[in-house]
């Protein structure tokens, strides 16, 4: 009987371990949300020129970040908001930029993440913050980005700017 019950601890303890480190080690939506914008920020950050082999690397990690038929509106960098829509325009965009702009930095901060309720889709605002070729400030701006859950993959649907924080 003593034999049974000090196995039967032991057993106890065994499946709340391993409750607790499955718990510890896998990401759930929120964190895995905020990954995104992380690897966003890690891609679209860089200094010094870059290979074409990089280019082509960071605009693919970039764009497969986002749905095929993304919609991307940013206001308040120019006179007139900018629009892309699509992968391929995104991507075009993106080489542009990496052959025109020797360092850039990108921040997402304050980033917070709302659920819908069937946890398949979510509402993300955070605060972008862009510098460009030895600190020239593209200004703060907060975002607002809508994303969708696809074969356990969170992408981005929709970017739409909010407020202008400072320019």
């Amino acid at each position: 009987m003593k034999k049974l019950f000090v196995l039967i601890v032991i057993v106890g303890v065994i499946v709340v371990g391993v409750y607790f480190l499955v718990k510890r080690f896998s990401k759930n939506d929120e964190s895995q949300i905020k990954e995104v914008f992380t690897s966003l920020s890690g891609s679209l950050s860089y200094s010094g020129g870059l290979s074409n082999f990089e280019k082509l690397k960071r605009s693919e990690n970039i764009v497969n970040r986002f749905v095929p038929e993304v919609y991307i509106e940013i206001e308040g960098i120019g006179p007139v908001p900018i629009s892309f829509r699509g992968r391929e325009e995104i991507r075009n965009t993106l080489m542009f930029a990496f052959n025109q702009v020797r360092e850039l930095r990108v921040n997402f901060d304050d980033t917070k993440v709302q659920l819908g309720p069937d946890k398949l889709n979510a509402t993300v605002i955070t605060t972008a913050s862009a510098s460009a070729n030895n600190g020239e400030d593209y200004g703060v701006q907060e975002v607002e980005c809508r994303l969708i859950k696809t074969n356990k993959a969170w992408l981005i649907e929709r970017v739409a700017t909010r407020d202008i924080l400072r320019r």
